[in-house]
């Protein structure tokens, strides 16, 4: 696709790698033109980017020679959504001429059934206002929430709480995908990742999962409390608060972490207080938007 003889788009190749990484890594830490779905590590970004031209969901727009956008799509056919980022330098360029330029590429051929979800920083004014103008949904914004051990005690071990125990997998695995149906990762996911990067804690009763955590291991003294669930039966119980602060003990003196963080959605009030009042601080606010 060309516009006039200068801007021109097309997919990446594995030999495109180099260059489309290095773009990545230095558009991706300036927060005013991040995105949430883009790694700000320069070897992640890399392992995400060369998946993504496997199956042709990245590509780059190109001014005289020079990248100055690119787009990555990542398609879940089950849930019929495309996790989505685009960076854009728009000191280079139109940035809402661009960005349309982009996702007009990649989304022909693909079925109208699917959406589009976006992810990144509220100081993204650009692409805020540019998913705007194509009608996007915007969803409540989502907090990302961070705690430092330091020189103090954190998080408080409970002797009811277990790893999972191999038993109780299919258990687990109908209780997640029932409380989050719509959740990036499944119940299977999470079961086959056990002991490598994720660890799930669980408070067991009469033969039931009443409530469990998922620990998200990052390799870099930093953890994600990836999930907080607890049965609908059983909720108003502190038991969320108990299989967080175990989860939290656990990261910090078991694995030896520096620290934890969460993701919760701006208008889950409740979760929110129960974070901070345990000693989590706000690190980052993102925006979210869907495009059918």
């Amino acid at each position: 696709m060309m516009m006039g003889d200068e801007l021109k788009t097309r997919h990446a190749t594995e030999e495109d790698l180099d260059v489309f990484v290095d773009f990545a890594y230095r558009i991706n830490r300036q927060l005013e033109r991040s995105s949430s779905f883009c790694s700000k590590s320069e070897h992640s970004i890399r392992i995400d980017l060369l998946g993504s031209t496997e199956h042709q969901g990245l590509a780059g727009a190109w001014k005289s020679g020079m990248l100055i956008g690119i787009i990555s799509t990542y398609m879940d056919e089950l849930k019929h959504n495309i996790d989505c980022f685009i960076l854009i330098d728009s000191n280079l360029c139109n940035y809402e001429e661009t960005a349309k330029l982009l996702l007009d590429y990649v989304r022909k051929g693909i079925d109208q059934q699917f959406h589009f979800t976006f992810f990144f920083s509220k100081e993204n004014v650009e692409c805020s206002t540019f998913l705007k103008s194509l009608n996007a949904f915007q969803k409540p914004n989502e907090y990302g929430l961070l705690l430092i051990k330091e020189n103090k005690s954190h998080g408080v071990k409970s002797d009811s709480i277990q790893l999972l125990p191999a038993l109780y997998h299919q258990k687990f695995i109908e209780l997640h995908d029932e409380i989050f149906p719509d959740v990036y990762i499944s119940g299977k996911e999470i079961i086959a990742d056990l002991g490598k990067n994720r660890h799930v804690f669980t408070w067991i009763e009469d033969d039931q999962i009443k409530a469990y955590s998922v620990l998200f291991l990052r390799g870099n003294l930093r953890a994600t409390a990836e999930i907080i669930a607890v049965h609908q039966d059983f909720r108003g119980k502190g038991l969320g608060k108990k299989i967080l602060n175990h989860l939290i003990h656990a990261a910090f003196y078991d694995f030896g972490l520096e620290a934890v963080d969460l993701i919760v959605d701006s208008d889950n009030l409740n979760a929110l207080k129960l974070y901070l009042d345990i000693g989590f601080a706000i690190e980052f606010e993102n925006h979210c938007y869907i495009l059918s």
